[in-house]
């Protein structure tokens, strides 16, 4: 009896943890666009074009890129505005985080910091509801992208662009 309840346990502990989908990190796509940020520096042009979904292999059709720059952003302030339960780590401050959804459920994200350098704009993006902010990226309409260094004083950092946005953009696209 002892090991039929032990058997029992088990099987429905293995059951629980195969119900749980976890989300990690996603270091492969934050490997790939850090790639992209190198390629972007060797090539000729100023602007370097390129498609954001050639860089995942999951499916998606919008995604997020919060700032943490005002004091962190919490569980409850991510889940409202992607309109999707996010159950990862808060976002503390000089944190940034790509988040990517499919239909309403979260399905990857990657997290970069100040020192990353990278930053993600969008002509599409919602109006600010406080002084927290966050792009909005949807696939069927900001997918292309383009990339281009963005010069403050010392810093250059490496600013991604739907390519439809660009005219908006063109004039910030040369550091001196």
């Amino acid at each position: 009896m002892k090991m039929r309840q032990k058997t029992i346990l088990l099987t429905l502990f293995v059951l629980t943890l195969a119900g749980c989908k976890r989300i990690d990190n996603n270091w492969k796509l934050k490997t790939k666009i850090k790639e992209i940020t190198t390629k972007a520096d060797q090539a000729k042009n100023s602007v370097y074009k390129f498609r954001l979904d050639s860089l995942t292999d999951f499916p998606w059709n919008e995604a997020y890129f919060f700032s943490g720059d005002s004091g962190g952003i919490g569980l409850d302030y991510i889940s409202k505005n992607i309109g999707a339960q996010w159950d990862g780590p808060n976002l503390d401050d000089g944190e940034l985080r790509l988040i990517f959804v499919n239909d309403h459920v979260v399905v990857s994200y990657v997290d970069f910091d100040l020192n990353d350098h990278i930053w993600f704009l969008s002509c599409d993006s919602l109006p600010m509801s406080d002084q927290n902010s966050f792009t909005y990226i949807k696939k069927s309409t900001s997918n292309q992208f383009i990339t281009y260094l963005h010069c403050n004083n010392t810093t250059k950092t490496r600013m991604f662009v739907p390519i439809h946005c660009y005219e908006i953009f063109k004039d910030r696209t040369d550091c001196k």
